[in-house]
């Protein structure tokens, strides 16, 4: 009998229950980074004893777990966790320091809104902003092939190949939830080419773990957007549970969140540049 250790951030509840069922044998203990974090000493204590550490890469970055020493332990592995913006390259955090705004949509705000709002446009205005033809300007239709050419690369690195899964994923479906949230199947089936690359027989089963990350906001598929990909889109936004807000309650919220907010934090991050440009000039 194995013991592993799983540690990473959203998505360790389903990476463990996805390897709880592709072997037999193990037991997982999988805390996530923030309850390490918050109970340093009782992971320190024992974290060298587990036959494997699996880990998100960034979790090594934490400035709170400068007491672990992750090559210490007999076998660390590392998985990447998503980040995938193809579906939804409006999406974007506003960041006070290493804090990041909540705003109607938990942290997720708009970049055509948050530009719209420093160029002083009203709702109206800015409603006007989200189409076809502002979203071929600022690039948006064309995230797909920089997007899986950064996420092959990001699991690749560790030895992970997910080019053929990722295939059936995007085959007229989408695979996020949002910019940093997939759906439980690609983490089910990382969990199992996980196991492939470490010669771990993974168990032929179709039990697949519930997927708890379509629970929290999910940003809108802008339609236009989605045909583009081949998904169905709207401008609906599912807020925390199962209840949804349309475009104009999701831009007039914003507005009145960032009404109460410092001018300076108002603004939209460096890789959306060209959109606050495009707003700007219109």
């Amino acid at each position: 009998m194995e013991n592993w250790l799983v540690v990473s951030n959203c998505h360790t509840e389903g990476l463990a229950n996805s390897l709880r069922l592709l072997t037999t044998g193990i037991t997982i203990h999988a805390p996530d980074v923030w309850e390490v974090i918050h109970n340093q000493q009782k992971y320190i204590d024992v974290y060298r004893a587990y036959d494997r550490v699996i880990i998100a890469p960034e979790v090594e970055q934490f400035d709170e777990l400068n007491g672990f020493d992750f090559g210490s332990v007999k076998r660390l592995h590392k998985i990447p966790t998503f980040w995938f913006s193809a579906y939804h390259p409006d999406s974007m955090y506003i960041q006070n320091g290493d804090t990041k705004m909540k705003g109607p949509l938990d942290v997720y705000h708009s970049a055509i809104a948050v530009s719209a709002y420093q160029k002083g446009l009203g709702v109206d205005d800015t409603l006007k902003l989200f189409n076809g033809d502002t979203y071929e300007r600022v690039g948006y239709l064309d995230y797909w092939d920089a997007q899986r050419g950064e996420l092959l690369k990001r699991f690749a690195a560790h030895g992970i190949d997910i080019s053929r899964a990722l295939l059936k994923w995007s085959r007229g479906n989408c695979f996020m939830h949002s910019v940093d949230h997939p759906t439980i199947d690609p983490i089910y089936d990382v969990a199992r080419i996980f196991l492939q690359s470490i010669d771990v027989p993974a168990a032929e089963t179709r039990i697949v773990p519930p997927d708890y990350l379509k629970y929290p906001p999910k940003f809108a598929i802008y339609p236009e957007i989605g045909e583009s990909l081949g998904v169905r889109g709207s401008y609906l936004f599912k807020t925390e549970g199962a209840g949804t807000i349309d475009l104009r309650h999701f831009v007039k919220a914003s507005f009145d969140l960032y009404d109460t907010l410092p001018a300076d934090l108002v603004k939209v991050s460096t890789d959306k540049k060209n959109v606050f440009d495009y707003v700007m000039a219109s």
